[in-house]
């Protein structure tokens, strides 16, 4: 049995995608000042206990996500698995597919 050796064009520069909410991930109420309609001229902050819990948590996220055109189903396994193990060795998590 022969194994057939399948060799693809990666791009040498990927591109990176951040998704920040905030001032390099931190929380930026944390950088704004609120007004009173008790003392309109002064402003001042908010405690963690003031905001609302709908807020998230974490302010910066980092996905990577890998895009193939071509349709042979057999070459897109191949690329799953080169991209997990990719994954695996980088330390980042086992992407979903």
């Amino acid at each position: 049995m022969s194994h057939a050796t399948v060799h693809f064009n990666l791009p040498t520069d990927p591109k990176t995608v951040e998704l920040t909410c905030g001032d390099r991930g931190e929380d930026p109420l944390q950088n704004m000042w609120f007004y009173t309609k008790v003392c309109p001229n002064k402003a001042t902050r908010i405690s963690k206990e003031q905001v609302s819990t709908l807020l998230p948590q974490t302010f910066r996220e980092r996905n990577i996500r890998l895009y193939c055109k071509i349709r042979d189903q057999h070459i897109c396994s191949i690329v799953r698995y080169g991209f997990k193990e990719f994954c695996i060795a980088k330390g980042y998590a086992i992407p979903k597919v």
